[in-house]
């Protein structure tokens, strides 16, 4: 068995996300738990694990997803490819703000020159947009950017804080659509990391 844990903090959340590996072949057991959400603008959090373990400017010094397979960012079992840093996409805080999930992750591990061991977990203060380049609605069906108002868009933008360039916030629609449509498929659309933390080897 071989353990790491990655302990989270920033903006008040804070937590660990703990992986667990019986052997190389095996599933990594992510088990996830952290509190302090406050409800405010979103009640959905993306989380992903990102290349580095460089916190010399917090958490925007840790790079992009984690992709050793170079694939498009998605997410499993909705789209065909998704990165191996992409984890479960979104967490969702319960009525006191925390999150307590477990998962098995056959895309990680913690052998070879392909683990995760001082890489990050980064999570962001909006959702992940799964790589569908839209808003997956509650009904299930998704409403692809390209078919939103200019307004519409320019809010999506601002709200998530994806950007400060004035020639996309003050751009024509093909130009914000072209911008979401590029980001859904590597960073799905996340905005600002509201959290982070180094991923290091535990006794357990």
């Amino acid at each position: 068995m071989k353990n790491a844990v990655c302990v989270v903090s920033g903006n008040g959340v804070s937590g660990t996300v703990r992986f667990s590996q019986k052997s190389p072949s095996a599933p990594v057991l992510v088990s996830i738990a952290i509190k302090g959400f406050k409800k405010k603008k979103f009640d959905v959090h993306a989380i992903h694990i990102h290349e580095y373990g460089d916190t010399t400017s917090g958490c925007a010094s840790l790079g992009g997803h984690w992709n050793p397979t170079r694939t498009s960012h998605g997410c499993m079992g909705m789209t065909t490819t998704s990165h191996a840093g992409d984890l479960i996409n979104n967490i969702n805080p319960d009525e006191n703000g925390e999150v307590h999930v477990e998962f098995m992750d056959r895309r990680l591990t913690l052998h070879g020159d392909d683990n995760i061991i001082g890489r990050s977990v980064v999570i962001h203060a909006s959702p992940d947009d799964l790589g569908l380049q839209g808003v997956l609605l509650s009904s299930g069906h998704v409403l692809r950017y390209r078919d939103m108002s200019d307004n519409e868009l320019r809010s999506f933008i601002r709200e998530r804080e994806l950007t400060t360039d004035p020639l996309i916030l003050n751009g024509n629609k093909a130009i914000m659509v072209r911008f979401l449509d590029t980001n859904s498929l590597s960073t799905g659309n996340a905005g600002r990391r509201l959290a982070c933390g180094v991923i290091g080897l535990s006794p357990k």
